[in-house]
């Protein structure tokens, strides 16, 4: 009985949270920021937590690269105002995905969106 014991929390301990890969700073600095988003209050963005989140503004921010928003699987909204840096958005994993709001609008024609 005290090796089942001792089993269970050995592998107890090994369980890990997976972090999302955000490789961007000031995007994962956002994301940390917000604690709707980041609820255990610490410094990554666990897959657990990104799975919920289903609505994301950015506004007048800097982010050069949104990889990571793939594990925002249930993002519905995604809005950004002046964040002229990004190129491309892959939201083939977003299938939620139903509004993209950009601003400006002059931006939109420089970005480039594989199919959801």
């Amino acid at each position: 009985m005290k090796k089942l014991i001792l089993l269970f929390l050995l592998l107890s301990t090994m369980v890990v949270a997976q972090d999302v890969n955000i490789p961007d700073t000031t995007f994962k600095a956002y994301l940390v920021g917000k604690s709707y988003i980041n609820t255990n209050g610490d410094d990554e963005i666990q897959l657990s937590e990104a799975e919920v989140i289903d609505s994301i503004y950015f506004s007048n921010s800097l982010i050069l690269d949104l990889t990571g928003i793939e594990a925002f699987t249930a993002l519905r909204t995604l809005t950004f105002n002046y964040n002229n840096e990004i190129t491309s958005i892959d939201l083939s994993k977003n299938q939620a995905l139903s509004n993209i709001w950009i601003v400006p609008k002059t931006l939109l024609p420089a970005l480039t969106f594989l199919p959801i």
